[in-house]
């Protein structure tokens, strides 16, 4: 009988050992989505940056920042992300929204731009790379914060998605003119701008009054200011969703910025 318990302990033993050998070489599988936008922050040392990633799964690797680390990687650097802390959203059924927010990273640029940003998260099981669109930071000095009476962005449909195609805002200030806007990776048509107007948060081509095509920039222009009211079409180099960003203005020979701004505040379906 010993003889008979010792081989089914070797046995029990030899198959608990097998298992625990094919669990840890089992490859680990986890789906993630991002969308490609683009964002700007203005630095501050209180402030965070986020990060919006999308699982079929409520519980993944990712969402434990203790088990994870956390690298922002943009054109020039590498940056590992500090005081990471997550959020998790039940979008629909099997979609959630997972978001991750760290300290916001300092410059010492007046301003810095990557065309890329790429979070990278790892962990013992494996290292995954995240693509965002392109991101700035702003350091304001020598900038003037704007006041506006009223801010709001204008959208239309493109390829599926919502393009930021222009911005209505009141300015709370009198100027004479205007040479420069820009809006992440996004620049004012000053040319085609229109004064005592502003259009709605969902718009189509023909109400900006003009054939619009949103990848056509335009070299710097003289807006004349006759009001203070303005709705002013964007034009991008590369075309991105943009949600949030900072916004920078050239007026009367001066540099303003206006805080980072919201412009859409809804979550994206993927």
């Amino acid at each position: 009988m010993k003889k008979i318990f010792c081989l089914l302990f070797i046995i029990i033993i030899s198959l608990i050992v097998g298992l625990f050998v094919y669990s840890s070489k089992k490859d680990t599988i986890e789906e993630f989505y991002t969308i490609l936008e683009s964002k700007g922050y203005v630095v501050e040392e209180d402030r965070e940056i986020s990060f919006d990633i999308y699982s079929r799964k409520e519980n993944t690797l990712i969402s434990n920042p203790s088990n994870n680390e956390y690298t922002l990687e943009l054109d020039k650097m590498k940056l590992r992300l500090e005081n990471v802390h997550i959020d998790l959203f039940q979008i629909k059924e099997k979609l959630y929204l997972i978001k991750v927010y760290a300290s916001m990273p300092l410059f010492e640029e007046t301003e810095y731009k990557s065309m890329k940003q790429d979070l990278i998260i790892t962990n013992s099981k494996y290292s995954i790379r995240l693509s965002y669109g392109e991101i700035s930071f702003l350091n304001p000095k020598g900038y003037e914060l704007l006041s506006l009476d009223s801010l709001y962005g204008s959208y239309i449909k493109y390829n599926e998605s919502m393009l930021l195609a222009g911005i209505n805002l009141t300015f709370h200030d009198s100027y004479e003119y205007l040479t420069n806007l820009r809006v992440g990776p996004a620049s004012g048509i000053l040319s085609k701008a229109r004064d005592n107007l502003t259009l709605d948060t969902i718009i189509d081509i023909p109400s900006m009054g003009y054939s619009y095509k949103p990848n056509k920039q335009e070299d710097n222009y003289l807006l004349s200011l006759k009001s203070n009211i303005y709705f002013i079409p964007l034009g991008y180099k590369t075309i991105s969703i943009i949600r949030s960003s900072y916004i920078t203005l050239e007026l009367d020979l001066k540099k303003y910025y206006f805080d980072s701004f919201d412009f859409m505040t809804n979550t994206l379906d993927i």
